[in-house]
């Protein structure tokens, strides 16, 4: 156990640091991060890419690196396929990738029309298709996934599906018990 502060007669322990970050919830988005960063280095290095983890701060990150700096990265939560790709590739966003070809068309067209379709294996086939596009010619790197699980009680009234997961967006001002 090591002292990390010491106020007074006060003393605050790795120990007693660590419950507080687990208490608060903070550990968990810590060690989460670390490992995202481990993760897309050592993925990187396995492509024969060296990537160096830099760390931005969150009030300057859209404006003096992401479109600056050769390669960023952020997090968008956790949207689906779809979301993410009407998000990522329409005209006001096109910049971002700069993924604007006949590949980027096509799957584009892939996308809207899987997502117009009722059957889940037809759109399940297009998105595919769409995926394998943006995988052969595409813009973007994405180092990981991660598993969400949403749930509630049947007695939780008001939560609405939304198109991104976390509970409807965490839109919990919008929640009741009955």
């Amino acid at each position: 156990m090591t002292d990390l502060v010491k106020i007074d007669d006060e003393v605050i322990t790795t120990e007693d640091f660590v419950k507080l970050l687990r208490f608060t919830g903070a550990f968990d988005g810590l060690l989460e991060d670390i490992i995202k960063d481990k993760l897309t280095v050592h993925a990187a290095k396995k492509a024969g890419i060296k990537v160096t983890v830099q760390k931005d701060a969150a009030d300057t990150f859209w404006d003096n690196t992401w479109g600056v700096a050769p390669f960023t990265f952020s997090s968008w939560g956790y949207r689906s396929f779809f979301t993410q790709w009407l998000q990522s590739f329409v005209s006001y966003n096109a910049q971002e990738t700069r993924w604007n070809d006949s590949s980027q068309k096509k799957a584009s067209r892939l996308v809207y029309k899987a997502a117009a379709t009722a059957d889940p294996v037809k759109r399940k086939s297009l998105a595919v298709a769409a995926q394998q596009l943006h995988w052969d010619d595409g813009g973007y790197i994405i180092p990981y996934f991660k598993q969400t699980l949403d749930g509630a009680n049947k007695r939780v009234q008001g939560l609405v599906p939304h198109v991104f997961p976390a509970l409807s967006w965490y839109r919990f001002w919008n929640y009741w018990l009955s």
